[in-house]
């Protein structure tokens, strides 16, 4: 009898999990947060993320110092001088940073962490991809927008150098257009940059450091940027109007076109959602008793007339809507390609792409061909 409950208890068991799995499936799927503690900035609204009005400011400022180039290092060292507690209350790491950067909630994106060679689990999750579509899943509001998040990751991967025995952290960016993106299709090492005269190359950094690969590259860097070039203005081409990636990529080729309407913009948004903050403050003020009856009034009436006349110069703005018809033809998004910055050029690659893997050449002298040498690996 004993044997036989013990069998039985062992079948529920097993039913039990995969019931729980199946759930977790759907729950993840339909793009609820599946528990634990939500990224810092944020906190768990009914299943989903929403900004922490709390933490969020201090979140906001990380993602936009992360965005303007600093270092985790420069980072973690403001938030400390400044006195900014962690979420632990200990001093910021870079390593507690990095993570933070690095977590899809953050981003307002659905997690999926996977498990070690060793059987572990890893420490950061990957983006959760649904599988029939194979897009990203919402879970609420993050921080950040899925695009900002794309551009912190690339300028954090152009900040490290992969060595033989381990990762060296402060490497000098990368000049090149898209240099920060190849990896070698032999052992899947960085790629070096030459630069000498018309001989300007890429090629395996293990081969450039005297370390073993079995088959390192080296190709040509304005036959690899051409080709690199061509095969993302194709990819923009093929988007649809309304895909968010295409939308970003537009915002930020704006923004660089046209710099002082965007700025002009964005600092009269700032100033409605400062004021109503102030709105929100004298509320929670006059619910808890510390204004009196007559001080609300005359604060609340005040902050109204404030945020009236901000309403009315964002209104007064011109509109901030982003023409992405240019980049669905391919002849005009040429052209303006090859009328933007290198720094330019390469903050935009990393918004589709994931890394360009290229392989070497089947012959001394072989003429050089995309096609056949070069694969793109695409975000999706």
């Amino acid at each position: 009898m004993n044997i036989i409950r013990g069998e039985m208890a062992r079948e529920e068991a097993e039913s039990i999990a995969k019931r729980v799995a199946r759930t977790k499936a759907a729950r993840r799927r339909g793009g609820s947060w599946l528990g634990g503690k939500p990224p810092f900035g944020l906190r768990n609204v009914d299943g989903k993320l929403d900004p922490d009005p709390e933490t969020a400011p201090i979140a906001r400022k990380i993602a936009e110092e992360a965005l303007a180039g600093k270092s985790l290092w420069e980072i973690g060292r403001m938030l400390n001088d400044e006195g900014i507690p962690s979420p632990t209350g200990v001093l910021w790491r870079t390593s507690a940073i990095s993570q933070l950067l690095r977590t899809p909630g953050f981003a307002g994106l659905q997690s999926a962490r996977r498990r070690t060679a060793s059987g572990g689990w890893a420490a950061i999750a990957d983006v959760y991809l649904d599988p029939d579509t194979h897009k990203p899943v919402s879970v609420g509001e993050g921080i950040i927008t899925p695009t900002e998040r794309a551009l912190i990751l690339a300028s954090m991967a152009s900040r490290t150098a992969e060595q033989a025995h381990g990762i060296i952290r402060g490497r000098k960016p990368h000049t090149t257009v898209t240099g920060a993106l190849i990896r070698c299709a032999s052992c899947g090492g960085r790629a070096a940059s030459s630069s000498g005269g018309a001989a300007r190359s890429y090629r395996c950094s293990q081969l450039a450091n005297g370390l073993p690969c079995a088959a390192p590259f080296t190709a040509p860097r304005d036959g690899v940027d051409d080709y690199v070039a061509h095969r993302f203005l194709s990819y923009l081409a093929a988007m649809e109007p309304d895909d968010k990636r295409l939308i970003g990529i537009a915002e930020r080729w704006t923004a660089h076109v046209d710099p002082a309407s965007v700025e002009e913009r964005t600092a009269a948004q700032a100033a409605l959602g400062a004021v109503d903050a102030d709105l929100a403050r004298a509320r929670r003020l006059a619910v808890s008793g510390v204004l009196t009856e007559e001080e609300a009034a005359v604060e609340m009436a005040r902050l109204r007339g404030l945020r009236a006349r901000a309403a009315e110069a964002l209104e007064a703005l011109p509109s901030a809507s982003v023409d992405v018809s240019p980049l669905l033809d391919l002849a005009q998004s040429r052209e303006a390609w090859e009328a933007l910055p290198a720094a330019e050029r390469r903050a935009l690659l990393p918004l589709v792409i994931r890394e360009v893997r290229i392989s070497r050449a089947t012959g001394r002298g072989v003429r050089f061909k995309g096609e056949e040498r070069v694969e793109i690996v695409w975000l999706d």
